[in-house]
């Protein structure tokens, strides 16, 4: 009885994200409200940027954006449709493409106590060679990743996609089965990529998010819905 009213409750955590990539330090903090396919993400205050809000009520296929401080609201434009969980999956060198088969593997380690919630670790990594022609000449490189998921399974999956998602199709295809078989709520999420060109250093961007502050609770569907008074601005629905 336990579990099943979990499922139908909505859920409320506070997270940090922070990102550490060869040049940028990035930190990004906030509080989220999830109901169903609904989630609600309020980041913390920036003093540049003031409040920002993003909601969304269908599993994070389209997203709004709310500036609290302007009251206004926007649509999420994606500049492209090449979506992928780092820079680094992106190769700096023309016509590139995969050379051989890439190897993935899952594995789950131990259960611990995250936010007082179960959750058991899962590593699924990916590694693949690629391959490009500058000049005449083939220049290739290594693409490895390693992705550390504690999940706990009693609590239900949060309507945003956390899948690692490199861009390669052929990667992408050997991942999709693993991700899709990994349900439950997301406590900690790290993701390793390790981009090296072959006779170069290696370039490493490494991003973790960790949930805190976790509770059960009745989400009000207001809060995925734009304020009354708010004004559009932005682009057209996506």
């Amino acid at each position: 009885m336990f579990v099943a009213a979990v499922l139908l409750a909505g859920v409320v955590y506070d997270f940090v994200t922070t990102i550490e990539a060869p040049r940028t330090s990035t930190r990004v903090a906030g509080r989220v409200w999830v109901e169903g396919n609904s989630y609600r993400a309020e980041l913390a205050p920036d003093p540049k940027r003031g409040t920002d809000v993003v909601i969304s009520t269908d599993a994070d296929r389209t997203a709004t954006f709310l500036d609290v401080d302007k009251q206004t609201w926007a649509y999420r434009v994606r500049v492209s449709n090449d979506v992928r969980s780092s820079s680094l999956f992106r190769w700096p060198l023309p016509e590139p493409h995969l050379d051989g088969k890439p190897v993935v593997t899952h594995e789950v380690g131990e259960t611990t106590e995250i936010a007082g919630q179960r959750a058991t670790l899962h590593i699924v990594t990916a590694r693949f060679r690629v391959m490009s022609r500058v000049e005449g000449e083939k220049v290739g490189g290594t693409i490895e990743t390693t992705a550390r998921m504690w999940v706990a399974d009693a609590l239900p999956s949060l309507p945003m996609d956390s899948r690692v998602r490199t861009g390669w199709p052929e990667v992408d295809r050997e991942l999709e089965p693993i991700f899709a078989n990994i349900s439950g709520m997301v406590m900690r999420h790290e993701l390793e990529v390790t981009r090296t060109m072959d006779g170069g250093p290696p370039q490493r961007e490494i991003t973790k998010t960790i949930v805190s502050g976790v509770q059960i609770a009745d989400v009000a569907r207001e809060r995925f819905s734009v304020p009354e008074g708010f004004e559009f601005k932005g682009a057209k629905a996506p």
